[in-house]
């Protein structure tokens, strides 16, 4: 079956997966009482394979750049050819004929209209902004975490980039509050739904 050709890579993303950032790690490290307390949290999950490369501690843009380069890598040789991996992964996806696809463009598309909508306004520092705009993060992940529960195809490769995009906006949210003293129940209140 033409499908199947993805099924390796399915049962790769899927032991990846438990090495994702999910509600309760980032909720650790919103609690941690400092930075590297907080930054610690990650040698439970798939950044720790690239601490002891990192050229500066606690350097989490090296960490972030290393961990996104690896999955894009490893993603691109298992797609297999497909054109909407290889657009999603260099960041030129505009249209697809994918249903699913179609999809997450629009809404992607939508939220960046509104949130630059809400930053021309001089709304975007507000706390009712910045609640906009989680739920509008929460509605896509919503909206991919349908792609992780596709048993064949490439739709899982697909979800699981997007979801790394994602959880790296959230690890770089809770990184950059810690390092400035954001008050904990302050950073738990603008933490997205994660994919895991």
């Amino acid at each position: 079956m033409v499908n199947d050709k993805y099924g390796y890579a399915i049962g790769r993303i899927r032991a990846l997966e438990t090495k994702m950032l999910d509600e309760a790690r980032l909720v650790r490290m919103a609690d941690a009482h400092d930075f590297q307390s907080a930054f610690s949290v990650l040698n439970e999950t798939a950044y720790a394979g690239h601490m002891q490369q990192m050229e500066h501690p606690f350097d989490f843009e090296e960490l972030i750049e290393m961990e996104m380069t690896e999955t894009r890598k490893f993603l691109r040789s298992m797609a297999g050819g497909s054109q909407d991996m290889k657009e999603l992964l260099e960041g030129s996806l505009r249209s697809s004929k994918d249903p699913f696809l179609k999809e997450i463009i629009k809404m992607s598309g939508d939220n960046k209209k509104k949130k630059l909508a809400m930053r021309k306004e001089g709304a975007a520092t507000t706390s009712n902004a910045a609640e906009e705009e989680k739920a509008m993060d929460d509605r896509l992940i919503d909206l991919v975490k349908r792609g992780r529960y596709m048993s064949f195809g490439i739709h899982p490769l697909l979800a699981f980039w997007m979801a790394k995009m994602i959880e790296v906006k959230d690890l770089r949210f809770v990184l950059v509050c810690k390092k400035n003293g954001v008050g904990t129940e302050e950073i738990k209140k603008r933490i997205r739904r994660t994919y895991v």
